[in-house]
């Protein structure tokens, strides 16, 4: 339960830009039960924003290795949600690791439920056309 309200917390701040609050309640839950997907899932989306907002190359690249463990860290522990795949390989694109970002959305493809994952079936194939025409 207290995983669960620390997660929101998390989605809530984060829906609203404040990042590096979110962090810290992702953080939180995941100290409860590191065995929890949804807490390295938020932390993962927390760190690409923070990436996509910051300035400087160098800590940009630092968010998104960050963001890059989180993801690995959810898929890790349930490497049948496909959802998953899509930030995994949001954060491999934003570091240039296009051939490993198309592995991931690929991934993502083959778990995903036809009907309830359509949107971000569309979207990996989107991504993937993009990528291979660089």
């Amino acid at each position: 339960q207290q995983i669960q309200v620390l997660n929101n917390t998390g989605n809530v701040l984060r829906y609203l830009g404040r990042n590096e609050e979110a962090l810290e309640a992702y953080r939180q839950a995941v100290a409860i039960d590191p065995k929890c997907i949804h807490p390295y899932n938020g932390l993962g989306n927390a760190l690409f924003g923070l990436g996509d907002q910051e300035r400087n190359p160098s800590r940009k690249r630092e968010y998104y290795e960050q963001a890059l463990e989180a993801c690995r860290q959810a898929v890790a522990i349930d490497p049948k949600y496909a959802r998953l795949y899509n930030g995994l390989g949001n954060v491999l694109r934003a570091l240039g690791r296009n051939k490993e970002a198309v592995e991931a959305y690929r991934k993502l493809i083959d778990l995903a439920d036809k009907k309830e994952d359509d949107y971000w079936i569309k979207q990996a194939e989107k991504i993937i056309a993009e990528l291979q025409n660089k």
